[in-house]
């Protein structure tokens, strides 16, 4: 026997050469189409980044086998490699006779491969040979205008393909194959022609096509977003209002018309517990995602949330790049309804306030349901949109008794049915108040329930004396009154001081600080509250309060604990989230100027992220709570950290594109700074609120703004500031084509910047005097600045700032005709943005480069650089997409 070694998990690529054997074909032929097979998969493989040399390539006579070394990434095999291989068979069929030309499909499959002394076996192998065998394969590129079909396994699509947005998993199709005794899903594409597989009809019987989605079928789908808060435990009654709700779901499918559930009642009363239990049930019916928001029409610590703030989260949740939402309203709309169109979604707006902050967030997709929870009726939505109303009240007693029995148990609850009944009537038959006195029977069993109707009696007794008549939240303030009495000394010192955190969700991370204890001992305290129902656990490590649970814990912590204390655990927390927003803001950009920060005893509970998306997400996921926490500094006289987190967040409000949020601390930050007399503070907010007000092009204030920052670091000798100052000025002025104030401003940065030793800045400096230069037109002037631009940001290895430079190098080449070293420029800076994942600067990349190879002649490679610009803005939402669509459908398209 042979040696056998350990298998491999390798990507395996198939090319099968069509109609190799035609008899129209002489052997000249052959060896010719061979010869370019080779030529063209060994050049678009060594472009791709997948060097053949170093693949294991066995030839099939009309084809070959291709296994690809395990330590190359899988998504390269479907994001630059088939285009490339897809424009190197052009070219050899435009300058071939008919018998030469070669058209090629090609199948992509992973798996363990086995191999000894005498070649290689796998069933992985096996696989990828019937998917290049499938007639639908065939008949796809006979029927393409193009050069090469793919055909990928299903596992390939749903592991690589689905997860990379640079492979455009949505110009695929899903097909079913049938090749000998293998039958199963597989996924087409047609890279050269991509719109034309939309076209293409099904084969014959053997093999069906699926038509072309945006995503896998059931099956092989990739979830979309899964937004939904867990549900209530122990839910139970409602029977009426399930029916109701699911007679309306089950008639939807034949109304052309959103599905809208408006669930109106008092506080405790279940709303948001009715349609997070009815949404988790009917998540199946809704497979492309579930959005939620938290409307805060009720709150009385925090603002509502404005429709454009739902629409922005639902746009990023949905995968739109948040650089690229509009700031208009009717925009956000627009893009909205443009990218849940023929989406399946299910989305719950809990505690709205009013119809107008609803409208606007309901999809125009036949295919949704809508659920809405609020206090208020709103009838405006019945009226005018169609809404099924659904009005809660309290419990009926067989229901509040069910639901007793569904939490403490069946037979101790008619055991004593009598005491069962006075505990429902005490709690107002309220389903917040019921659960809350029920976990009181579990975690006491010693005690009848005899014994905690007559406590919970005489706690109401009591609170009857205090409390205004006609004050709808007695019954639930009675029993959370009798449930705080009951709790230990750590939970109910935790319980009040929750009160103080002025967000509505909260980490485990917060409480520790707030409180003062350790991670371990907030996670146990925390979830024994939530075990009581006097929190509600949201997500992992994550709580919050129920509104009227809030309002008796912040009473009583008011009544309880000293002024000095309050303010202790209130400053800790704050500083918690500063230092964790600084945390954030280290690794976003780690070469700026941070914040000094002395220690603090809450340091050990910061946690720095790993890499930038972590960064990104925890500032995402705290971001409502770490402005609560700018504006409760301020209104506390906390100014020097409510100063400090905004300029903590002002790279993350630029890399998100938070405009609005950011002017709203930048304020709060200004006013604060100024009180205490921070100029420092002062200079680094206002040069904040500068880049803001650039990005929303409202340039008289950018520049008011960053003149005053610039004259307050001159005076207090702040040269980092000086710089920065005069950075984003030459930007300005650049912008609204300023060009000589903006190259003066350029120098006097780049002299700074030389000062305080800072690289990048003088990098950043050379390239607004690069891009002047480019808009007066002179192309020599700019040329040199981006070779300096280039030279800085390689010496410091900063790839952003390099791709940035080779594509100024490759517009200005273009205009002083050398256009061979401009596609080598653009080539080089769309390597690198991949390299990073921008997308958005692909489509700049592609943009230009697509230019420039129509300039050169190359027509049809400038079109299938477009198509993939194309691809990528449609994606990201870029509008960059109008100018590419003007390209393509321009003379000589």
């Amino acid at each position: 026997m042979g040696q056998r070694h350990p298998a491999l998990h390798r990507s395996i690529v198939v090319l099968d050469v069509e109609r190799f054997g035609d008899d129209a074909r002489t052997d000249e032929h052959r060896l010719e189409v061979r010869r370019a097979m080779y030529h063209a998969a060994r050049s678009a493989f060594d472009r791709a980044g997948v060097i053949w040399s170093d693949c294991a390539v066995s030839d099939l006579g009309d084809g070959a086998l291709i296994l690809v070394s395990p330590e190359v990434p899988k998504v390269w095999l479907v994001e630059s490699l088939p285009l490339r291989m897809a424009e190197a068979l052009r070219r050899h069929n435009a300058k071939s006779e008919a018998g030469s030309r070669v058209r090629v499909r090609m199948a992509v499959h992973a798996g363990e491969v086995r191999h000894d002394t005498h070649g290689t076996t796998a069933e992985s192998i096996k696989h990828a040979f019937r998917l290049i065998d499938a007639t639908i394969l065939k008949k796809t590129l006979a029927e393409s205008p193009g050069s090469l079909v793919l055909i990928v396994s299903d596992w390939f699509y749903r592991e690589v393909v689905w997860h990379d947005s640079a492979a455009r998993p949505a110009s695929y199709r899903r097909v079913d194959i049938a090749v000998k005794e293998t039958e199963a899903p597989a996924w087409l594409a047609l890279p050269d022609a991509p719109d034309h597989i939309r076209g293409l009809g099904d084969s014959d019987g053997s093999e069906r096509a699926v038509a072309l989605t945006s995503r896998p079928r059931a099956g092989s789908r990739q979830p979309g977003p899964a937004q939904l808060p867990h549900g209530v435990r122990g839910f139970a009654g409602r029977t009426a209002e399930l029916g109701a709700l699911s007679a309306i779901v089950e008639g939807g499918h034949t109304v052309e018309a959103v599905l809208i559930s408006a669930i109106e009642g008092a506080a405790g009363v279940g709303k948001t517990a009715l349609a997070l239990h009815f949404a988790h049930s009917v998540t199946d019916r809704y497979p492309d995602g579930q959005l939620y928001v938290n409307l805060r029409g009720f709150d009385a610590d925090q603002s509502p949330i404005t429709p454009a703030e739902a629409l922005s989260q639902f746009l990023r949740a949905l995968g739109v790049d948040p650089k690229h939402l509009p700031a208009d309203l009717d925009e956000l709309q627009g893009l909205y309804r443009s990218v849940v169109a023929k989406r399946r979604l299910l989305v719950l707006l809990d505690n709205a306030a009013t119809v107008e902050q609803v409208r606007p967030l309901l999809p125009a997709s036949p295919h949704c349901l809508v659920l809405v929870t609020s206090r208020n009726r709103l009838g405006g939505l019945v009226a005018r949109d169609g809404a099924h109303r659904i009005t809660l009240d309290v419990l009926p007693q067989s229901e509040a008794v069910a639901l007793l029995e569904d939490v403490v148990g069946v037979d101790r609850v008619r055991g004593e049915s009598d005491a069962a009944v006075r505990i429902a009537a005490l709690c107002d038959f309220l389903p917040l108040a019921l659960r809350i006195v029920a976990e009181r029977a579990v975690s006491e069993p010693y005690l009848t329930l005899t014994d905690l109707a007559t406590s919970l009696a005489g706690e109401q007794h009591r609170l009857d004396q205090l409390v205004a008549e006609g004050d709808e939240s007695t019954a639930v303030r009675a029993v959370l009154s009798w449930s705080y009495r009951a709790l230990e000394s750590a939970e109910a010192g935790m319980f009040r001081l929750l009160s103080l955190h002025a967000g509505g969700e909260f980490s485990v991370a917060a409480a520790a600080a707030l409180s003062g204890r350790g991670l371990s001992d907030a996670r146990g305290v925390l979830g024994s509250l939530a075990r009581q129902h006097l929190l509600q656990h949201t997500a992992k490590d994550r709580f919050r309060f129920h509104d009227l649970v809030r309002i008796f814990a912040g009473e009583t912590c008011a009544g309880v604990d000293s002024d000095r204390l309050r303010k202790q655990a209130t400053r800790r927390m704050i500083e918690w989230y500063l230092r964790s927003a600084d945390a954030a803001d280290r690794f976003l950009v780690p070469t700026r100027r941070h914040l000094t920060l002395t220690e603090s005893q809450v340091d050990s509970l910061v946690a720095p992220p790993d890499t930038f998306d972590d960064a990104i997400a925890w500032c995402e996921r705290e971001r409502p709570n770490l402005l609560a926490a700018v504006r409760q500094a301020e209104a506390i006289g906390m100014d020097d950290l409510a100063w400090q987190i905004p300029v903590a967040l002002c790279w993350f409000y630029y890399f998100r594109q938070h405009w609005a949020e950011s002017l709203a601390a930048y304020d709060c930050g200004l006013a604060a700074a100024r009180r205490c007399g921070d100029r420092l503070g002062e200079a680094w907010i206002l040069a904040s609120f500068g880049v803001t007000y650039d990005n929303l092009q409202d340039d008289a204030r950018a520049r008011e703004t960053t003149e005053r920052s610039l004259a307050i670091s001159e005076e207090i000798g702040d040269w980092w500031g000086v710089a920065i100052a005069h950075t984003n000025l030459g930007n300005d002025y650049s912008g609204g084509r300023a060009l000589p104030e903006a190259i003066e401003h350029s120098r006097l940065a780049i002299e700074t910047w030389r000062r305080v030793g800072d690289r990048r800045g003088e990098g950043i400096a050379l390239d607004n005097i690069a891009e002047c230069y480019r808009k007066m037109g002179d192309y020599q002037h700019a040329e040199t600045y981006y070779l300096l631009v280039l030279n800085v940001f390689r010496e410091i290895e900063n790839l952003w700032g390099e791709a940035i430079a080779l594509v100024g190098l490759g517009r200005v080449r273009q205009h002083l005709g050398d256009l061979d070293q401009a596609v080598l420029s653009l080539e080089a800076s769309l390597d690198i943005r991949r390299r990073l994942d921008d997308k958005w600067g692909q489509s700049e990349s592609l943009h230009h480069l697509g230019i420039v190879l129509h300039e050169r002649g190359q027509r049809e490679e400038a079109r299938v650089t477009w198509m993939r610009a194309l691809a990528i803005c449609e994606d990201i939402a870029n509008p960059r997409a109008d100018d590419i669509r003007a390209l393509l459908s321009g003379p000589g398209q």
